[in-house]
């Protein structure tokens, strides 16, 4: 994944803040705050659970995805298909917070008045 677009969208969101409404301290950390957690978090490839004591990546989920349809296991095809879809939940999450600070920002700089 590369980090360094959403820092740039990050970095100009925040100067957004900073030209148009510049007393609007908290949109802008709650931009800064859902961005980081994009950029610190969503390389799926990081994501990690503890199952059952042990801790799996969704190569590890995908590796167990494989070999229950291989042993026929439904049990373990629907539990790796469960976990798989834990991963990209906390991605949409992130996604959707950063758009919900997005449309704030929106509607910040349509309503703020001009100086």
């Amino acid at each position: 994944m590369n980090k360094d677009i959403y820092h740039s969208l990050m970095e100009m969101l925040l100067s957004s803040v900073e030209k148009f409404s510049p007393s609007n301290k908290s949109l802008a950390e709650e931009l800064q705050e859902d961005f980081e957690t994009i950029i610190e978090d969503c390389d799926i490839t990081e994501w990690k659970a503890n199952i059952d004591g042990s801790v799996k990546g969704v190569n590890d989920l995908i590796f167990d995805l494989t070999s229950s349809i291989k042993e026929n296991d439904r049990q373990k095809c629907i539990e790796s298909i469960a976990m798989l879809r834990c991963a990209i939940a906390d991605i949409a999450s992130a996604f959707s917070n950063a758009m919900d600070s997005m449309e704030n920002l929106v509607v910040t700089v349509r309503d703020e008045k001009p100086n």
